[in-house]
């Protein structure tokens, strides 16, 4: 099933249920393919959100930001992310769907955040105007 989420690349998602942890794969011009596991929130009125379950800040050019991705219309209201121990790394507030200068970057205070698992929470408005409260967490990899 194919589903026109992102505006540079084609997203290819596996449903074996409706939501949940799936992989993905993203098909571009250049010859390689890329695989991750990204946290895949949707139900029956097709509202998908991703948040991809893993990046890399220091990979080049691909998966180096930490960001919302959803169909185009749909308003980021904030996007929170945590460490395991509740401090706050990384806050957004009203940007669209797949905006990546509003995503994470992997840095706290100008210096690479540690490898490991983060928490992150958003609010979306969807565009019938419906808002939805979501969390999930994330790999950085350094």
């Amino acid at each position: 099933m194919k589903i026109p989420i992102f505006r540079s690349l084609r997203l290819n998602l596996f449903f074996p249920a409706l939501c949940g942890a799936f992989l993905w794969g993203t098909t571009a011009p250049a010859p390689s393919t890329s695989i991750a596991e990204a946290s895949v929130i949707a139900d029956e009125s097709d509202r998908i959100i991703v948040v991809p379950g893993s990046f890399s800040p220091g990979s080049e050019g691909v998966n180096q930001r930490l960001t919302v991705y959803g169909r185009k219309g749909v308003r980021v209201l904030s996007f929170m992310i945590y460490d395991r121990w509740g401090r706050m790394f990384h806050e957004a507030f009203d940007f669209e769907a797949g905006a990546l200068a509003s995503g994470w970057d992997g840095n706290l205070n100008g210096h690479p955040a540690p490898s490991g698992y983060y928490h992150w929470i958003l609010e979306i408005e969807h565009i019938d105007g419906t808002r939805d409260k979501r969390n999930g967490s994330t790999v950085l990899i350094s």
